[in-house]
């Protein structure tokens, strides 16, 4: 039976998997582990005219010399390394749980402790968030030998929250994770991506996150399908109330041409949350899908054939680092 918040990748495999990473993937499509900002250290960075409050310890009165006479003082600058850190965010929706045969939320959680342990044997600080979650409030932060730990009690805690059930309008409240996001931040979102941003709190996380030149990494899981054949072979089903939206208490009994509207609808909102987001840092590659009639106990076999070929995981682990 398997373990909702324990990934079926083995650590050894894991480490196998991105050490291959690290031998393959070129660095220069990837960005490196630690971010280097202007600051000071040991590593000449540029000259640069002399501006109001620079600290006069960093003037070169040679290069100054150089210039002649008209007055202009010239300073050195240096590169100052900043530890990268990893904002691993999952939605927490209740239409996460679903399917009930295969829940999504079970392979986001999965994802989510595996991207944590790469990131702490590179050393990078971990960022644990919800969105649409009570622990919207309340990231759990982490570095080094603490994070897989860290990442083990999140899962648990995310899995054994109360429902609240699909009838409950979620609430996203990013406030507190937008207040944790550092200029050396890659921001990861685990979601089916069907949420209502009605309020927009979810877009500008996205937007903020991709501000100076982080990114947000999204992995979309998609089950669809699967879920569409369940309902057509179980006959007329009632959606009265689903995340605050009403659809009314008549049966309704899912053919093609239902399913066909449901693919356009998807396409569009998803579409339509591109074009929100769309900034220099987002990543959203093709989503993860559901083969029909999957059950839990097939999902280690699609999480083990899916995450290590995922572009977020070669993202994560081809450097040791982001």
């Amino acid at each position: 039976m398997i373990d909702p918040t324990e990934p079926p990748l083995s650590l050894n495999r894991l480490q196998r998997l991105r050490l291959a990473l690290r031998k393959t993937v070129p660095s220069q499509t990837l960005g490196t582990h630690l971010r280097r900002k202007q600051g000071q250290s040991l590593q000449f960075r540029d000259y640069r005219a002399y501006q109001r409050g620079d600290d006069i310890r960093a003037v070169d009165w040679r290069a100054s010399l150089r210039r002649g006479d008209d007055g202009d003082l010239i300073v050195k600058t240096f590169e100052a390394e900043e530890r990268m850190t990893l904002v691993l965010i999952a939605d927490v929706r209740p239409a996460m749980r679903l399917p009930q045969a295969a829940p999504k939320l079970i392979y986001a959680l999965w994802a989510l402790r595996c991207l944590a342990q790469v990131a702490a044997e590179a050393g990078d600080d971990v960022v644990f968030a919800t969105v649409f979650g009570r622990q919207n409030a309340n990231p759990l932060r982490a570095r080094g030998r603490a994070v897989p730990d860290a990442a083990r009690r999140f899962a648990r805690e995310v899995w054994l929250a109360d429902d609240p059930g699909l009838e409950a309008e979620p609430e996203a409240r990013v406030d507190a994770i937008a207040a944790l996001l550092k200029p050396a931040s890659v921001v990861v979102l685990l979601s089916d991506m069907l949420f209502a941003d009605t309020s927009g709190d979810v877009t500008r996380l996205a937007q903020a996150a991709q501000k100076n030149r982080r990114m947000l990494l999204v992995m979309e899981m998609d089950t669809l399908a699967m879920e569409y054949a369940a309902f057509a072979l179980g006959g007329p089903v009632r959606l009265a109330t689903v995340e605050g939206r009403a659809y009314g208490d008549t049966p309704r009994l899912f053919g093609n041409d239902i399913y066909d509207g449901l693919q356009t609808k998807v396409a569009d909102h998803h579409n339509d949350l591109r074009r929100k987001w769309a900034r220099s840092g987002l990543v959203w590659p093709d989503p993860v899908i559901w083969p029909v009639g999957l059950q839990r106990a097939g999902m280690a076999d699609v999480f083990n054939t899916t995450f290590p070929l995922s572009p977020l995981f070669r993202a994560v682990a081809a450097q040791g680092g982001i």
